[in-house]
């Protein structure tokens, strides 16, 4: 398209469930992961590279925590290996 996007970031990039109306934290995990999953982060991760912009800063760092706490590290250990600038 022409347009330089070499200083632009995409800011707030959903990493996190999408769950209008409910707790989050009273949600089954299984069904947390029917909006966000590691499949799906990658996939927006890999579009997200695609634009261009060399930065995009995540939205979801207190729902990886959170996981975590429930012993479940997939994300934040992906998240962790991430290339940072």
């Amino acid at each position: 398209n022409g347009r330089d996007v070499s200083s632009a970031f995409i800011t707030e990039l959903q990493a996190e469930p999408w769950i209008p109306n409910m707790d989050l934290k009273r949600m089954p995990v299984d069904e947390q992961f029917k909006s966000m999953n590691i499949k799906r982060l990658k996939k927006t991760l890999n579009y997200a590279a695609k634009t261009g912009m060399p930065r995009a800063y995540l939205w979801g760092a207190e729902w990886w925590h959170w996981l975590e706490v429930q012993g479940i590290n997939e994300f934040s250990d992906y998240i962790k290996e991430l290339k940072k600038e």
